[in-house]
Order: C-alpha cells, then structure tokens, then sequence
C-alpha cells in the first residue's frame, strides 16, 4: 500500500474566561474554558508522484484548561497550566471525502511578576 504524506498547519484565535479557587494563602487552582476558530491547511503527496494536494478547512470549537499556581509573594507566582484543544477537520483527498479530528494538548510553565 502506498504511503500518504501529510503535512499540517494550524493557526488560531481565541477568547477565554478564567476563574481561580485559593488554596490556603499561597496556591490558586485555575479553571478555563473558551472559543477558538481553528484554521487548518493540509497538504498531502503521495512518494514518487509529483502531484500535491491542498485542502483547507475552518472551525469554530469550544477549548478548557486547568492550571495551578503558587505565589512566593504579592509579586511573583510560578504557574503550571494544561489545555486542550480540539476539532473535526473535513478536507478532500485524492477525490475522497476525509474526516479528521485533530486534538492539541498544551502543557504551559511560566511566571508570573506583578507591579
């Protein structure tokens, strides 16, 4: 059976709300949900042809995360944060209808300084 090459980009906007719960004076669980359009364009060859295919494919999808966080001070926190994202792409291959869903998880470690 022959090999099919794919290759993948896919870009994003989104809008998200954020709510924290306290864990005693220093730890606050986070919670995120939100809105994101998702663009797709895919592109696919099959080894030793020379013909390319391109598709594209737009979506508009809900997303969440959980995250937690701990504040040395009233200034800086460390952050550690998951999310995911996901979607169903539809595009055309070769002349056949194709079903994709296409899942990003996001592990995120950051600090945060407060002024």
């Amino acid at each position: 059976d022959p090999e099919v090459i794919l290759h993948t980009e896919v870009s994003s906007f989104s809008i998200a709300a954020q709510g924290g719960i306290p864990l005693g004076d220093n730890f606050l669980i986070t919670g995120r949900a939100g809105i994101e359009r998702m663009d797709g364009e895919f592109e696919y060859e099959l080894p030793g042809f020379d013909h390319i295919e391109k598709d594209d494919d737009t979506a508009i999808e809900v997303f969440y995360g959980v995250g937690i966080s701990y504040a040395f001070n009233d200034n800086f926190s460390l952050i550690a944060q998951y999310e995911r994202h996901s979607f169903d792409a539809s595009y055309t291959l070769f002349e056949d209808s194709v079903d994709t869903d296409v899942e990003i998880d996001v592990l995120s470690v950051g600090a945060k300084f407060s002024f």
